[in-house]
């Protein structure tokens, strides 16, 4: 499975942060825990933290109308580039199709993801 989300959540502040790219060092507010890596590795600081990575799935088939199955929107080429969440891959698809033209620099992608709830 290839990683597709960086990200954590720090169990103190709550806030969940993400690294984009290589090199991209993001802490959180209260600056217990960090992230680091991208999607090239996962670096991690401090101990209080919950791990909010998302994995693509390879290999598998669609399932019919299964409510734990997401589909994500992103561009790795920029930090500023929201990673999108979706419930159908139709509307995952035609989210790319848009942001692609209006945000023609950057290459847009969809996967499919294992939905994980954050527990407030």
């Amino acid at each position: 499975m290839n990683l597709i989300l960086n990200a954590i959540q720090c169990l103190l502040c709550k806030e969940i942060i993400v690294s984009r790219h290589r090199h991209d060092f993001k802490s959180c507010k209260c600056g217990k825990v960090s992230v680091d890596g991208g999607l090239y590795y996962r670096k991690r600081v401090g101990t209080h933290y919950a791990e909010r990575c998302a994995y693509e799935r390879t290999g598998n088939p669609l399932s019919d109308g299964n409510a734990d199955e997401k589909f994500i929107v992103w561009s790795p080429g920029g930090s500023t580039n929201p990673a999108l969440v979706f419930d159908s891959k139709e509307d995952a698809q035609q989210s790319a199709r848009e942001l692609a033209a209006r945000v023609p620099s950057s290459d847009w992608y969809v996967a499919q993801l294992s939905y994980v709830p954050i527990e407030s």
